[in-house]
């Protein structure tokens, strides 16, 4: 994979967080919309890009220190395995309190 390429993963991951930010931040002014499935929606791609990027960038010796010490790494990589690449039939979605808590 190029570098622009990942450079593309990288922005595209960037513009979930950001679209969940300003959910969080205007949600009185959205709620004629679907703001659930909304961020379901970003929350799914910035998994899946997320884990594009430590893939490509990453070697396996890092993958295995990240997975040991990194709770972002490891999180993104559970709910983008057990909930998006395939689905289990014991698998919980982690509950968020609220809106900030989840960004």
């Amino acid at each position: 994979m190029k570098k622009w390429q990942i450079a593309e993963y990288l922005i595209e991951s960037k513009k979930c967080v950001d679209s969940l930010m300003f959910i969080d931040e205007y949600i009185d002014s959205l709620k004629n919309l679907d703001l659930y499935n909304l961020m379901e929606e970003k929350v799914q791609k910035l998994y899946i890009n997320l884990r594009v990027i430590y893939d490509k960038c990453l070697n396996n010796s890092k993958k295995t220190e990240l997975k040991d010490k990194d709770k972002i790494y490891t999180e993104t990589f559970y709910h983008r395995d057990k909930k998006y690449a395939h689905k289990d039939d014991n698998y919980q979605k982690k509950e968020y309190k609220s809106r900030s808590e989840l960004i």
